[in-house]
């Protein structure tokens, strides 16, 4: 009985774990199809709106801003790409629009 109970256990962290590996490859395929898009332009973090500044913050609590992008949609919206390195140099970047909301497509 206990063999069961654990092999049911070890079933469920190992789906877990399948369906968590899946939604951070959807995520990097929608980061890749927004950069592909768009040009992005270097621009100081001080020039980040402060409604996108606050929605990153909020997100990312006690993550620094490496470096902020900006570049322009073909119907004229403004997109912000806010980078940041993690402790092993890793750098990750997120996508907002002029609004703090997540950015797509």
């Amino acid at each position: 009985m206990k063999s069961i109970v654990i092999m049911a256990f070890v079933a469920l962290l190992g789906s877990t774990a399948l369906f968590a590996t899946m939604n951070v490859q959807v995520k990097q395929a929608q980061v890749v199809a927004v950069e592909d898009e768009l040009a992005f332009t270097e621009i100081a973090v001080d020039k980040i709106p402060q409604l996108v500044a606050d929605k990153f913050a909020k997100e990312n609590e006690g993550v620094a801003i490496f470096k902020a992008y900006t570049a322009t949609k073909a119907d004229g919206k403004v997109v912000y790409k806010i980078s940041v390195k993690d402790a092993e140099g890793q750098v990750q970047d997120f996508f907002y629009n002029e609004d703090g909301s997540a950015c797509s497509k």
